[in-house]
């Protein structure tokens, strides 16, 4: 990590754990996402500080990474109902905190306005046994019998909150991919601005216009299948694969 970046990091009032999950877990909320070259991460993150956020600190560790294996079925029916523009679409992952040595079993239910909820399980391992099966059949339409492991998924997150209009924001980067081949993209940072269902969109008109974000559908699952496999329906991603492109080449 660049030391201007880590040096920036250190100015931020931190919040511990605890505070997050109880204040700001956002599991039932509304997503927004961006994409932003890495090289600009450092002025970023200034306009933020200026905001007065707070960063998560956990163990004197304010970068944090995330493993990430997907499940879908043999079909890629959870990617191909993304791809499709299918609501009420889910997806399953088990990802793994490795900072804090946790590892959840996640499903995620996404509507056609938007809402997003999240179930999580802490587990130690993945396997089919009656508990993990019957919070896979509480929580979506799926048996742990009809899935398989499709896409390993890494990077580091920067974990943000606001008092005002209380949300959070995050930053990931150095994503990395593994399927049938292999995708490392560190020119990228995918910010997420996420906020409680019930309140409206809040985020800095000024900060999205100076740094040129564009609103896109970034899904680590279905871009990370659609980077790494060749033989599967991806056109209604190449808006988004061009403009990790374009954001990828700038100078």
């Amino acid at each position: 990590m660049n030391k201007h970046i880590q040096d920036i990091l250190d100015n931020f009032k931190s919040i511990d754990l605890k505070t997050l999950e109880n204040n700001y877990s956002l599991l039932d909320r509304l997503d927004y996402k961006y994409l932003l070259n890495i090289r600009y991460l450092f002025p970023f993150l200034t306009e933020l500080l200026k905001n007065e956020y707070k960063i998560l600190e956990i163990k004197n560790n304010r970068i944090f990474t995330y493993k990430n294996l997907y499940f879908d079925t043999l079909d890629h029916q959870m990617y191909l109902f993304h791809h499709n523009g299918k609501t009420n679409r889910f997806k399953i992952r088990i990802r793994e905190y490795i900072e804090t040595s946790q590892m959840y079993l996640e499903i995620k239910q996404k509507y056609s306005n938007g809402r997003c909820i999240k179930y999580r399980k802490k587990i130690n391992k993945f396997e089919d046994n009656s508990m993990i099966n019957n919070f896979i059949e509480n929580y979506s339409p799926y048996k742990i019998k009809e899935l398989n492991k499709t896409l390993y998924n890494q990077f580091h997150r920067i974990t943000l909150v606001n008092d005002y209009n209380i949300h959070r924001v995050t930053i990931d980067f150095n994503l990395k991919f593994k399927n049938n081949e292999f995708v490392y993209l560190p020119e990228i940072a995918i910010i997420e601005v996420k906020i409680p269902k019930e309140l409206n969109y809040y985020f800095d008109r000024n900060i999205i216009k100076k740094f040129s974000l564009k609103q896109c559908n970034f899904s680590k699952y279905c871009i990370g299948i659609a980077l790494t496999k060749n033989n599967i329906k991806k056109n209604n991603f190449k808006a988004t694969i061009l403009m990790i492109n374009k954001i990828k080449n700038l100078n």
